[in-house]
This record gives C-alpha cells, sequence and structure tokens, in this order.
C-alpha cells in the first residue's frame, strides 16, 4: 500500500551534516516518499496532492545536494532559498498528508488513528508558529528578553522539530500495522467487483 516505504523515506529526514552537507542527502529520503506515494496517491485526493509535494521536494532536495556539494549557493543566497522553500513544501506536505490520513482512517472506521492525525495536523501548525518566532527572534526582528536567549530559543525549535516528526514517524508506523497487514504491500490489487460480476453473467 506504500506506508512501509513511506516510513523508510521519513525516517530518513531525520539528517545530521559534515561540512555542511546533509547526510544522508534529503532528496534520498524524498525520493523514497515519492515511491510510497505512487501507490498512496491511490487512495484519495488530499494523498494525491501529497504525492505532488513531495515530487517538489524531491527537486527541492536534489538543487540543495548540489549546492552544498559544490559551495554555489553561498555567494548568492541560493542554498538559504532553498531551505526556506523546503520549510514551506515541508508545511504543505504535512497538512495534505494528515488530512488525506484522517479520511482514509475514517473510511476504514479506524477513529483513533484519524483524531491522531488531526492532533498532529495542530502540533504541525504549532511548530512552524515556534519556527517563524524563532528565526524572527534570533536575527532581532522582534525585541529580544534577556532571560530568553537566543541561542535557547533556537535549540527548542529544533528539539520540537525531532519530537515532532518522532511522532509523525510512529503514526505512519501504526498506518502501516492497521491499514495495512504485513505482507499486503507486495500483493497485487483485486480486480473491481464489477468486472467479476460482468464475467459471471457471460458464464
Amino acid at each position: 500500500m506504500g506506508f512501509g516505504l513511506l516510513l523508510i523515506g521519513y525516517g530518513l529526514t531525520f539528517s545530521g551534516a559534515y561540512r555542511g552537507v546533509d547526510i544522508p542527502p534529503s532528496f534520498l529520503a524524498y525520493g523514497i516518499m515519492l515511491a510510497a506515494f505512487y501507490y498512496l496517491g491511490r487512495y484519495g485526493k488530499r494523498l494525491k496532492a501529497a504525492g505532488f509535494v513531495v515530487l517538489a521536494l524531491t527537486v527541492v532536495g536534489g538543487l540543495k545536494f548540489v549546492l552544498q556539494v559544490t559551495g554555489l549557493g553561498a555567494n548568492f543566497h541560493l542554498l538559504m532559498i532553498l531551505l526556506v522553500l523546503e520549510a514551506c513544501l515541508l508545511f504543505v506536505f504535512h497538512v495534505f498528508f494528515l488530512l488525506g490520513i484522517n479520511t482514509l482512517a475514517t473510511e476504514v472506521a479506524l477513529p483513533k488513528l484519524a483524531r491522531k492525525a488531526i492532533r498532529n495536523l495542530w502540533l504541525v501548525v504549532l511548530f512552524y508558529g515556534l519556527t517563524l518566532f524563532s528565526n524572527l527572534y534570533v536575527k532581532e526582528m522582534i525585541p529580544s528578553v534577556s532571560f530568553l536567549p537566543a541561542g535557547s530559543v533556537f535549540a527548542l525549535q529544533q528539539l520540537a522539530g525531532y519530537l515532532l516528526r518522532a511522532l509523525i514517524l510512529v503514526h505512519i508506523g501504526s498506518c502501516y500495522r492497521r491499514i495495512c497487514l504485513e505482507g499486503d504491500e507486495e500483493m497485487p490489487e483485486k480486480p473491481p467487483v464489477f468486472r467479476k460480476k460482468r464475467s459471471d453473467e457471460h458464464e
């Protein structure tokens, strides 16, 4: 169904950096996620839209990797532009994906999974609000206070990002276990019921 691939790809978004280069490269994670949405996109318009966003993320991730390796983006701030674009696309991805999971889980009568999708969606909104505040605060574009050092605000935002991704990773794992049974991802799709009925009528 695609949740297994998505679990791997999303897990790879927990990346570090070595000499300014993402390890593993983000385009690798997005590429695996894109393969997952080849299957998941069939199960709802919102999941299909999330797949298109992942396609854009794969392109941005590839360009970002090239700039990181070559250093071409440093002089023209291209790398910073790509990082901002990537953050915006990730926000849109999470919105479409979580709303899609909410719809899918509701259709298969898994209300707990559906509620978790909405909970995680609110956490995504809160996190991006915190990210915006953190960037403005660190760059002194909003008034700072002595008891709230810029470094602490940035560290809190980074920690919140890892916790949020961990929650969503657990949620994807729950979808894999509850919506798609183990082994089902490799099974061929069943033919539509109406085709079977037609064939029965001709016999």
